[in-house]
């Protein structure tokens, strides 16, 4: 409404009141009051600010960012399988015997001897004949070993899927010939699989040093359980001299052989393992993608993580229990790498599969309270590195252990890190309100007829954040040159139970006012920019973030005009 359009409405209702007079009477303008004041009040929507969980934790990239079943928003890395390169050497090879024969002592000979002790002689023909005799040793595979106190390995059995045994003869004091010879048989009553016991027979023997070899096939090993500390098998070797009568005897002759099984590829070993010193020592260490953090933001805002967390996976086919120790942690961050202790803390039983054969999944957290990961991952790192060992955990030996070849032990890593901050923490959001003062207002018709007596900024505030939040506001013109800045002011914080998460939103009003001279910038204001700044809303409380939690602020103007309209005084009288 103009000014000239308001005179001629008020001319009207004065004209109409003069018409309406029953008697006419002079009616002097001058005494008539000018300056006419109307107060009207317009309220004007402006727009919205939506600050939810997503807009606030912008700092962290939205691939990585996952909610569990309760919609609480977590930060989930998860790293490339890692082997734990298990070997087990100790199982792989026998221990070498070596036994001498001294043919003296073997009956069938013995007549021979007699005669060359007789005659006092060193040697004499060998009479034609077969002369048998055997010989029967135990062969140690050298699995078991025992310290008190200190170590206790005992193997009772064992499936071996191969392996090669070696047999060396030397022969003394017999001179052999294609006419004389040995011929030797040999067998571990112990060894056997299902088709036969593992025999090797009448193998001739022509020369005076001879070495033979061969594979031997999937076979199951039983060892003597009565011989303390070991896990022996029986040798039983037969031996025959086949003579011609043309070769000699010497007075000292004997047999040398060794025996050694080695190579051994084993699928399944039963017994006992343990020992005080650590079994097995290695390390993980798995890169950060750059991606999760936007470090821009990381660098200028105080931002802990109350409960982040490391997720253990180790896939195991070990029947043996054991202990997963992490000795040490250590990160990089800008070139730098930092090693924090775990002082014994992080000592994790790795559990034994039911069942042989079977990968049994270890769980294991790495928390604040058990490890230094919240110190490491609150570092926003670039390498993180375990150092882990691995200690056997059961000294009682009526518990049977067990290795299934190939060894399965595996371990992965998924970082977790919930929206769950440190009541520390504090970080900014701004966010950017289009409002053309001059244009809302002018769209009434009013702006450029009237002087704007009061602008009031109304911000209805629903809050469903768990944390407390400070806002201010910036009044920028059309170049984005600041006006003016407003005082800042603190929204209230949700109702939260005592996990720290909201279970009531709260609600509230308030109104921003500006008059006399400020009222000019109003009017040259183009965008409102909002920083909100969120904290914990006390230094007990945790932030806990869900999907649901934001923050909304409807905008709103409330103006009052104040027009005081002068009429002219032309002295006129009717």
């Amino acid at each position: 409404m103009n000014i000239k359009s308001l005179s001629k409405k008020l001319l009207l209702s004065v004209s109409t009141i003069i018409l309406l007079s029953g008697c006419v009477e002079k009616l002097n303008l001058n005494e008539v009051e000018t300056n006419i004041t109307l107060n009207p009040s317009l309220a004007l929507p402006i727009g919205s600010i939506h600050a939810n969980v997503m807009n606030l934790i912008s700092f962290v990239d939205s691939n990585y960012v996952k909610t569990d079943t309760r919609n609480g928003f977590y930060v989930c890395y998860e790293t490339p399988v890692e082997k734990m390169n298990f070997v087990v050497d100790e199982f792989r090879t026998g221990e070498r015997l070596e036994e001498t024969l001294t043919l003296r002592t073997v009956p069938e000979l013995q007549n021979v001897f007699d005669i060359l002790d007789q005659i006092n002689v060193q040697e004499a023909p060998l009479p034609q004949g077969e002369y048998s005799f055997s010989k029967e040793s135990l062969y140690y595979f050298g699995f078991n070993e025992y310290v008190e106190g200190e170590k206790d390995i005992h193997v009772d059995s064992a499936i071996i899927k191969s392996a090669t045994i070696e047999f060396m003869v030397d022969i003394e004091g017999i001179e052999i010939n294609d006419g004389t010879y040995l011929e030797l048989s040999f067998h571990f009553p112990g060894l056997f699989n299902e088709e036969y016991e593992q025999r090797f027979e009448n193998i001739p023997i022509t020369k005076s040093h001879f070495v033979y070899s061969n594979e031997m096939k999937k076979f199951m090993a039983h060892f003597d359980t009565q011989i303390a500390a070991s896990n022996a098998t029986l040798l039983s070797v037969d031996f025959k001299i086949v003579s011609d009568g043309t070769s000699k005897i010497t007075n000292d002759a004997k047999i040398n052989f060794e025996t050694e099984i080695n190579l051994m590829d084993f699928e399944e070993i039963y017994g006992h393992v343990w020992q005080k010193e650590a079994y097995k020592g290695d390390k993980v260490v798995f890169n950060i993608p750059n991606e999760i953090f936007k470090n821009d933001l990381l660098n200028n805002n105080k931002i802990l993580f109350s409960n982040p967390q490391v997720d253990i996976s180790l896939h195991s086919n070990i029947g043996v229990p054991m202990l997963l120790c992490i000795d040490e942690m250590k990160y990089t961050k800008n070139n730098e790498t930092h090693t924090l202790k775990c002082d014994n803390k992080c000592r994790f039983e790795i559990e034994q599969p039911k069942w042989e054969g079977e990968n049994h999944l270890t769980q294991i957290t790495l928390n604040r309270t058990n490890s230094p990961i919240a110190e490491l991952l609150n570092a926003f790192p670039e390498k993180v590195e375990l150092d882990w060992t691995v200690y056997t955990n059961d000294s009682v030996r009526e518990h049977v252990h067990y290795f299934i070849n190939p060894i399965v032990a595996d371990m992965s890593c998924n970082i977790s890190l919930p929206f769950q901050f440190d009541p520390t923490t504090n970080f900014t959001y701004k966010d950017t309100l289009p409002a053309d003062i001059a244009t809302i207002i002018g769209n009434q018709g009013i702006i450029d007829a009237i002087a704007l007596d009061t602008f009031n900024l109304y911000l209805d505030i629903s809050s469903k954040f768990p944390a407390n939040a400070m806002i201010k506001l910036f009044y920028l013109d059309e170049d984005d040159d600041l006006l003016f800045e407003s005082k800042p002011f603190g929204i209230q914080a949700a109702q939260v139970n005592e996990e720290g998460r909201v279970i009531s939103e709260t609600k509230e009003t308030l109104i921003l006012g500006a008059n006399g001279e400020s009222i000019n910038d109003v009017l040259e204001t183009k965008n409102i920019v909002f920083e909100i700044v969120i904290s914990g809303y006390d230094e007990h409380s945790h932030i806990y973030f869900q999907s649901t939690d934001a923050i909304d602020i409807d905008v709103s103007a409330f103006v009052k005009v104040n027009p005081s309209i002068n009429l002219t005084n032309n002295s006129n009288t009717l």
